[in-house]
Formats: structure tokens, sequence, C-alpha cells
């Protein structure tokens, strides 16, 4: 055999093997890279999910970053990393392993990305339910309330303390300074420094409520008209569904009565708690009854 015959007989078997091996050789992959889209989606699922939106109304958003804001919806996940803020009409109840979180208007909670989870209320109004076994774990303005039952947390934009209040179970407060035991029917104002204020009675439930145990037929869309013997010179509206207490709808409000626009079909429990001049919620009034019909 010639030296070129050799030469092609071998460059034929090269070409023959490379195409015979070609549907064995591993298929390279060439990533694109990533859009903003997907950059983002990666960093709002980065943090870990501790609980679940379980009712919203009016403006309740969410920022991952501090910075971008998106509107949360009823049944979306809450991880740590996040922050939750209500709009002025907003409502979220948060529903979490260990409480149910009802935040009130213009309000703001987060969910700091810590070992130890805990919510932290930065700014407004949070009510917190934890039943027996279960434990209520919050953090504001250098201060941690645990316990367990029915407790409110009020803080002032930039204040430098909170206020507490039990309306069920016991609580224990922790601050630099050293701890203290809030039981049910007291508050008291708590700092992240220095001694902590005696816990002081908490304002008596207002009564006389109009509409009361005979419910008001209200048409959808309408304003029910309520009202009340005020015992303070400001309270706190809550309107229920039957069956929970969890509220659908709450409000600060000064002196009675108040005329509330309501838009949702059903049969409403309502109820009010008197606030005093240093700013400390009561117990619950009895419960008024609410129908509203279609138009």
């Amino acid at each position: 055999m010639s030296r070129f015959r050799s030469l092609s007989v071998a460059l034929l078997a090269c070409v023959t093997a490379s195409a015979l091996g070609a549907a064995d050789r591993p298929k390279v992959q060439v990533l694109e890279p990533e859009s903003k889209k997907q950059k983002a989606a990666a960093k709002e699922s980065a943090g870990l999910p501790v609980g679940s939106l379980a009712f919203a109304s009016g403006l309740v958003e969410r920022s991952a970053d501090g910075r971008k804001w998106s509107r949360l919806k009823a049944g979306d996940t809450i991880r740590t990393g996040d922050r939750i803020r209500t709009g002025v009409d907003g409502l979220a109840r948060l529903r979490l392993p260990w409480m149910s979180v009802t935040t009130a208007p213009s309000s703001v909670v987060s969910f700091p990305a810590e070992v130890i989870l805990a919510t932290e209320l930065d700014s407004g109004r949070v009510e917190m339910h934890a039943q027996s076994g279960e434990i209520v774990k919050v953090r504001s303005a250098g201060v941690e309330v645990r316990g367990a039952g029915w407790v409110v947390i009020r803080r002032a934009a930039a204040a430098a303390g909170i206020q507490v209040m039990a309306l069920e179970g016991s609580f224990r407060l922790l601050n630099e300074q050293g701890a203290s035991t809030l039981r049910a029917g007291t508050g008291t104002t708590v700092r992240a420094s220095g001694p902590l204020d005696p816990p002081v009675n908490l304002p008596l439930p207002p009564g006389g409520l109009v509409p009361g145990g005979d419910p008001a037929y209200i048409r959808e869309g309408a304003s029910v008209h309520l009202a009340w013997k005020a015992t303070a010179v400001a309270h706190h509206l809550q309107v229920l569904p039957l069956d929970t207490e969890e509220p659908v709808l709450v409000r600060d409000v000064g002196q009675p009565p108040v005329d509330l626009p309501l838009a949702m079909l059903g049969t409403y429990r309502w109820r009010v708690t008197a606030r005093d001049a240093d700013g400390y919620e009561g117990l619950p009034s009895a419960d008024g009854l609410i129908c509203i019909v279609d138009r």
C-alpha cells in the first residue's frame, strides 16, 4: 500500500469514528446569563418559609430588601427576611407555627433572617394569640416579649419603647436592665434600657353598644352607625366573624358614635375597647351584631 493510500484510509477511519461516536458524546450546554427577573425571583425565595398570610384587606405589602415593595394576597408564603406593612386601610393576619398575628393599619412587622425565629414590630399595633404549648415571641425597640395567651403590643414610629397589654395569659418582658412578668388585665411600657415601669390595670370594657344583641341590618356598601358609652378619650374598634376571634376590620377611633362603611356580606360581631390618656388599651366590650345584606 502506497504512503498516500495509507494516509487516506487512516483519515477515512478517523472521520467515520467521529460520526459514529457523536451521539454518545456528552452535549455541551451553554448557560445564558440570568435575567433580572430570574435574579429577583431567586432573591425573593432565598428566605426560609415561616408562615403564611391567612387574611388580607386593604393595602398589604412585602419587601425582601427594605426598598422595593410588592402587594401581598391571602395564601402567600411569609419568609425570613420579609418586612410586611399595611396601609391606612390595611389589615394582615399572619399564621405562624407558634402563633397568629393580626397587624393593624399603618403598621410594619418583620421576620429577621436569624437562627432564632422572632417577629419584630417596627411600628404600629399587633395583636397576638398563642395557645397553651405555643409561645408569643416578639421583639421591638430593644425589648423582647415572650409568653402564652393574648397580648396587644403598640409602638409609635421611632418611639424609644413599646406598650404591652396582656388580655389573657402571662408574658415575660426582657430588656437590658432585667425582666418582669405581666399578668392578664395589666399593661406596662418597656424601653431597651432602664427599669421597667410597674404594671397598671387596663381600662374597663365599654358598655351600651348599639347595635347590641339585636343585629342591625345594613345594605352592602352602606355605613353602619355604631355607638357605645364612652369610658376613655379614645377607643379601638373591631369587626369579627361569628365563629372566630380573628378580626376582618380594625380601627383606632375617637369618641362615639362612629359611622363605618362595610362591604362584606354576612353576619358579624363588633366590639370596642377603651384607650386611656396614656394610650393603654383595655379589655374588649361585649359583642354587638351587624348583618350586611345584598343591595
